[in-house]
């Protein structure tokens, strides 16, 4: 039994990186034992033995235990300690005590400091003299590499590498809430576009996004402070390189770039989407993609907390839109804008839009341009497509809805009963006198004129 148990625990020395944000390690292998303290993500360690889904690791005088789940194997070089000795908070004899790596104690090595050697101890970088006192060994971890362009949303602010690994060069910091392309996946790093170069950032700091992917078809692309030809040029850029637009100004996409908001040409880019799984929020609500057939999400500045709501609302934009394509594949794609919060309540400028029920769609245009009309009184605005989307489109999926729109050939109702009384806000058409005008005798019934809404089409989906 005692030999059955041995056989179980001892296992070859494996390298092993962090790949959550934190990670408790515990005084055994169980979540019923103490946490000694936690790991963070990144962070490498030597373990020595494994038992029922956790892995052992040296984190400070003893060892600890960690969820496999947690970590991931990899490639590393570490010290057996031959001679116990101090470990400090710098490469110095002078720097302060922080610890003790006893005899037979094992530690990846993530830098060197002349015969010093940095690791990490209690879940913090430390140094140890590893002259005359430890073995150097080598973990070679799997070094598979995927190839898929993905666009990806930084969770926490992390350094971006030279290369897949903490002992590359960083480059700069990546902060939570910006986007890139991941082009490359390898040993739990991926790659991303940063700047001229591309950068390195850690599985675990970033989460799939769906995003509109710009490829560089020009030579070299000017990267530009604003959406023009007339703000100051930060950078250049390749053929080739790949960037996500988060947010757009005419036929400008901004992208974010090296840690800094951006903007580029669209006209010398090929674009594609990428949509990412959905995700369900707290109250069961899913974001509208960034695009799709037939569709792109512009909600605010394309802001994703703007862009949930329950999924009847959601799925049925995306089949509508995507009908849409089918039927009108030389049309531009329908602009959906604001939605709701990820779990509802109140939306500045707005006052419905609190339950995942409500949406609103810039109004479509005559020609081919992929911006929406900017009101109904807009030259390039086209009633009728807007029309022929509504009832042929809309109402097939939201056949109990009602919309607001305030255009006179389409509007079959008033939100106020006297035909003559104007408006009090914004955005209802009046006739020369400054009364409202009456609806129209071949409006759709459902269709209702509200102040503010000579802008946009609001579909309400209950």
């Amino acid at each position: 039994m005692i030999l059955s148990l041995l056989a179980l625990l001892a296992v070859q020395d494996q390298g092993v990186q962090v790949v959550v944000e934190s990670v408790p390690v515990r005084s055994g292998p169980d979540a019923a034992y103490a946490e000694l303290g936690a790991a963070l993500g990144g962070q490498l360690y030597v373990s020595t033995a494994r038992s029922n889904g956790f892995h052992k690791i040296w984190y400070h005088r003893s060892e600890g235990w960690v969820h496999e789940s947690a970590v991931a194997l990899a490639t590393l070089t570490y010290d057996a300690v031959t001679i116990g000795t101090n470990v400090r908070s710098g490469p110095t004899t002078s720097a302060a005590e922080v610890g003790y790596a006893v005899k037979s104690s094992k530690w990846a090595v993530t830098g060197t400091s002349g015969s010093w050697h940095r690791i990490f101890y209690e879940g913090r970088e430390a140094w140890f003299s590893a002259a005359g006192r430890s073995t150097s060994h080598a973990f070679t971890g799997p070094e598979t590499s995927t190839l898929a362009e993905e666009a990806v949303e930084i969770v926490l602010d992390i350094p971006v590498r030279s290369g897949p690994g903490l002992g590359y060069a960083a480059l700069g910091t990546a902060g939570a809430g910006q986007v890139y392309v991941s082009s490359e996946r390898r040993s739990n790093w991926r790659r991303i576009g940063w700047s001229r170069a591309d950068g390195w950032i850690p599985e675990y700091a970033a989460v799939l996004r769906s995003a509109a992917i710009d490829r560089v078809t020009n030579a070299w692309l000017n990267v530009r402070t604003g959406p023009g030809t007339s703000y100051a040029q930060i950078d250049s850029v390749p053929a080739g390189s790949l960037w996500a637009a988060v947010a757009f100004s005419g036929a400008w996409h901004q992208i974010w770039f090296a840690g800094q908001p951006a903007w580029i040409s669209g006209t010398l880019t090929s674009t594609t989407d990428f949509g990412a799984p959905p995700a369900a929020s707290a109250v069961g609500f899913v974001k509208l993609p960034a695009s799709g057939p037939g569709f792109v999400r512009r909600c605010g500045a394309n802001n994703p907390d703007h862009a949930w709501g329950a999924p009847e609302l959601v799925n049925g934009l995306i089949a509508a839109a995507e009908a849409w394509a089918v039927a009108h594949p030389d049309y531009p794609a329908v602009r959906v804008g604001d939605l709701s919060l990820p779990d509802g309540g109140a939306f500045e400028g707005h006052v419905q839009h609190r339950d995942g029920l409500d949406a609103d769609v810039f109004l479509l245009r005559a020609d081919a341009s992929s911006d929406g009309a900017l009101d109904v009184y807009d030259p390039a605005y086209s009633s009728e497509r807007t029309r022929e989307w509504i009832a042929a489109f809309l109402v097939p999926v939201f056949p109990e809805s009602s919309y607001l729109l305030c255009d006179p050939a389409i509007f079959g109702a008033l939100t106020t009963v006297d035909t003559v009384q104007v408006c009090a806000g914004q955005g209802c058409p009046l006739d020369a006198s400054g009364a409202h005008m009456a609806p129209s005798a071949a409006g759709l019934p459902y269709v209702r004129c509200n102040p503010g809404h000579d802008d946009h089409v609001h579909v309400n989906a209950r």
